[in-house]
């Protein structure tokens, strides 16, 4: 049986690799993408929405698609404040899993960060974690959090210094940590969107966290 796809935030850097990852997947026979900004160099037979975040959910209305997908993100800095950052990671993020479980979808698939947790003390991770709870109330017949650690990959138009750096010095980083801190080591984007798409096959019950490990299993199966 087929299903239908819908993947907010394909434009960014996991995004735009997941939407080629899921166009080779067989158990997909429709994708479909949402966003508020042109996605270029497109698969052929995805269809993409260009939209204003309060014109989705009529949109997903429309589509009604079986798994939802959001690589959304951005970081402070390039939102502005605090509450823009806000306004996309929790709240835009929340919006498009409220409304695909709306529409009838049964599997939720949303890439998070290590570390989330919505006791944090800092913003970015307590957001982070806050829009897991969300999802999670939702009830999806199955949730799939994936948390890496540092992405590696080239950002288009979104230059991070502080992130390049990290990515230079994380072949030494990464042999550093070991045990409990291996969660923390880098990945790269596609690999990232890779377990993301295989996951989208996964149809046991349940709500499922995925840290660098447990990602980088999934890719080598």
């Amino acid at each position: 049986m087929g299903n239908k796809i819908l993947i907010a935030g394909t434009s960014g850097l996991v995004g735009n690799h997941f939407i080629r990852q899921a166009a080779q997947m067989s158990h997909i026979d429709s994708i479909y993408s949402i966003g508020r900004s042109e996605v270029a160099n497109m698969p052929s037979g995805v269809i993409h929405y260009k939209a204003k975040p309060d014109q989705w959910s009529d949109i997903i209305k429309d589509i009604k698609a079986d798994i939802a997908c959001s690589c959304l993100g951005t970081t402070i800095k390039k939102a502005g404040s605090q509450e823009a950052f806000a306004a996309v990671d929790l709240e835009l993020v929340g919006a498009f899993f409220k409304a695909t479980k709306d529409a009838g979808a049964r599997h939720a698939i949303s890439i998070s960060s290590t570390m989330a947790n919505a006791a944090a003390k800092q913003f970015y991770l307590r957001t982070k974690g806050q829009v897991e709870l969300v999802i999670k109330a939702l009830k999806f017949d199955r949730v799939d959090i994936i948390r890496p650690g540092l992405l590696k990959g080239e950002r288009v138009d979104d230059f991070r210094l502080g992130e390049r750096a990290a990515i230079v010095a994380s072949p030494l980083l990464d042999m550093l940590l070991q045990g409990k801190y291996r969660k923390f080591r880098s990945v790269k984007a596609e690999t990232v969107a890779k377990a993301a798409a295989i996951l989208s096959e996964k149809s046991a019950f349940g709500y499922h966290i995925h840290q660098h490990d447990e990602i980088i299993r999934l890719t080598k199966r």
